[in-house]
């Protein structure tokens, strides 16, 4: 406490004796700062987001392909889809992912993923929802046209007659259902739900023409190899030459290492300002320095060793960067009530915000100290003779 005091005290007096010098000093570190919290912001938010989708994988999901020959131009048909999830059991469920739809009002070449499911009467897991409902197993068998949707495809939406309806080339799908997160981003806000027995002519091509036919087996009870060979075994009642591989257990994708290989321009911006501000605080500490020569002159005469003046630096640039600190967390808390984000890029806060933020801030004062300190120490107490060094800044 009595080190806060201290500190508490210094840095206003530091303000108080260069208030103009001291106020740049603040509203540079503060914007550095509040980018930075961004980009921390924006990195908590997909690493959640990354923890949510793997508390919401399918259960015991695995990754098969179902294939035909190939050299010989052998597919599959959109229309034997049920056949070939036949007889499943109650707590199995088949996701085929790997389809993209551009709905209607989109902007050209946009397209988002689709996930089209079957499942049967008394499947317990669902994808999140935050919103209306899920469609039913006897919708899945009427093939009936309803889907789910992420938040961001909100906007693509229409309403009639007390309903919403998605357009996907000119077909009308009722939205029944919005899939994520109620309190933040979801790695599900741009992908469609719908039932395989559903999808639009444009997407039914891609069974009636291809050798293979990818997709997520679950099964609650952990009988994924019993349930793909029901499904081999529904297929070969069909087709000649057909074969079933497994491509393992589901992952989550590292959002970290996503993030490094497709660098968004936040890190770079929060770099490049807390890089300029740095150069800039050291520069503004450098010049109080030498306006403080006779003081430090004055110290080292009265005793003052080379360790109190490191601590004395030390304390009043913590003092003005922890002020910069919770001004940019308070600038921040503000802009996440008002518009919660901007650009694409969330402001709300999260507790990694006000650790690593601390964090940034002790090494923030050591970077900014060492050129300072080391010419503060330079300074003998025959300065104190040369009479009250320079003019406030």
């Amino acid at each position: 406490m009595g080190f806060m005091n201290s500190m508490i005290k210094m840095t206003f007096r530091r303000i108080r004796q260069t208030t103009a010098t001291s106020l740049f000093f603040i509203i540079g570190m503060t914007f550095s700062m509040l980018i930075v919290s961004v980009g921390i912001s924006f990195v908590s938010e997909h690493l959640k987001g990354q923890q949510a989708k793997a508390d919401a994988l399918p259960p015991n999901g695995e990754m098969f392909n179902l294939y035909r020959n190939f050299e010989l131009e052998e597919s599959f048909e959109y229309e034997k889809i049920p056949q070939l999830l036949k007889g499943l059991a109650p707590d199995s469920g088949v996701i085929f992912n790997e389809l993209m739809i551009h709905l209607d009002g989109m902007e050209a070449n946009v397209i988002d993923p689709v996930s089209a499911e079957w499942f049967t009467e008394g499947a317990e897991w669902h994808y999140p929802v935050i919103e209306g409902r899920y469609y039913t197993a006897d919708e899945i068998k009427q093939g009936e046209k309803v889907v789910m949707i992420g938040k961001s495809l909100e906007k693509y939406t229409q309403e009639q007659n007390g309903k919403r309806y998605v357009s996907i080339k000119k077909e009308m799908y009722e939205v029944i259902g919005r899939v994520g997160m109620s309190d933040q981003n979801s790695l599900w806000d741009n992908r469609i739900f719908m039932p395989i027995t559903a999808l639009p002519e444009s997407l039914r091509s891609k069974y009636d023409t291809s050798s293979e036919m990818k997709f997520i087996l679950y099964n609650a009870s952990g009988m994924v190899d019993e349930e793909s060979s029901k499904i081999l075994e529904n297929a070969k009642g069909l087709y000649d030459n057909v074969e079933i591989e497994s491509f393992g257990l589901l992952k989550v994708d590292d959002v970290v290492q996503d993030m490094k290989n497709n660098q968004d321009q936040i890190f770079s911006i929060a770099f490049l300002g807390y890089f300029v501000s740095l150069i800039y605080a050291v520069n503004i500490v450098v010049f109080w320095i030498e306006k403080r020569r006779y003081e430090i002159g004055v110290r080292k005469a009265f005793g003052y060793t080379n360790k109190a003046i490191m601590k004395l630096i030390f304390v009043e640039m913590m003092g003005l960067s922890l002020l910069a600190f919770f001004l940019a967390i308070f600038i921040q808390g503000i802009i996440s009530i008002v518009v919660g984000r901007l650009s694409g890029y969330i402001f709300k806060l999260y507790f990694s915000n006000f650790i690593f933020g601390l964090l940034i801030v002790l090494l923030t004062t050591f970077v900014i100290c060492i050129w300072p300190v080391a010419r503060a120490l330079k300074i003998q107490p025959a300065e104190a003779l040369k009479g009250g060094g320079g003019a406030n800044a």
